[in-house]
C-alpha cells in the first residue's frame, strides 16, 4: 500500500514446504513501512524505517519453533504499473522484482489508503521525533 506523498506499508506471508517432511512447513510473515522512490528508470526502491519492520518465523521443527525479530529491507522493483482489471472491476497494481520476475498482485482495497502513521512507531519520544 502506498500513499501519493511517497510513504508505503507492506505486509508479506510466505511460506516454504518441506517434501521430506511435510509437518515441516516453514511460514513468514513480515511487515515494515517506509517513503519509496520512484526512479528514473521506471523502477521503485523502498526505504523502511529501520527500526519498525518485524518478521515472524514459524517452523514446527525447529529448536525455537516462533521466533519475532526486526526486518529491514530496502527493495527494488525493476518495474511496476496499474491498470483496471476487466474482471474485478478494480485497479491492480504489479510490481516486478529486481530480476524481472513477477510478484502476486495487489489490489485497491480503499481509497485513499487507511495506513498506520507514516512515520516512525519505534524509537520516537512523546512529540514523534525519532530517538
Amino acid at each position: 500500500m502506498a500513499t501519493d506523498t511517497g510513504f508505503f506499508e507492506e505486509a508479506q506471508y510466505r511460506f516454504t514446504s518441506n517434501a521430506t517432511n511435510p509437518k515441516c512447513i516453514t511460514a513468514y510473515i513480515l511487515w515494515q513501512h517506509g517513503k519509496y522512490e520512484l526512479n528514473t528508470d521506471g523502477s521503485m526502491t523502498l526505504y523502511p524505517f529501520p527500526s519498525d519492520g518485524r518478521i515472524q518465523v514459524q517452523d514446527p521443527c525447529a529448536a525455537v519453533t516462533n521466533l519475532i525479530t526486526e526486518y529491514n529491507q530496502q527493495t527494488l522493483y525493476a518495474d511496476w504499473g496499474i491498470t483496471m482489471d476487466s474482471t474485478r472491476g478494480n485497479y491492480k497494481m504489479q510490481l516486478n522484482r529486481f530480476d524481472g520476475a513477477k510478484m502476486p498482485p495487489m489490489w485497491l482495497m480503499a481509497n485513499p489508503p487507511n495506513m498506520l502513521p507514516t512515520q516512525y512507531l519505534t524509537g520516537v519520544n512523546a512529540s514523534g521525533q525519532a530517538a
